[in-house]
């Protein structure tokens, strides 16, 4: 495996992380554009960014939705 090939399989982990987390934000709020959802992940990092996008929502949603 070349160090390429790590960084695909990297990449492609991470794709499918955010996705996952992407899928579980449109369930538990379906009234929220993917899209806010998505700028939201992209501006947290990290293991816990779906607990703070979450967060976000329910505490400052009117922030975040428009």
């Amino acid at each position: 495996m070349t160090k390429a090939d790590g960084q695909d399989a990297l990449d492609e982990h991470r794709l499918d992380e955010f996705n996952d987390e992407l899928a579980i934000l449109v369930k538990i709020f379906p009234d929220v554009l993917p899209d806010v959802f998505r700028e939201m992940l992209l501006r947290f990092d990290g293991e816990s960014r779906l607990e703070v996008v979450a967060n976000q929502l329910l505490t400052k949603e009117d922030e975040w939705v428009k």
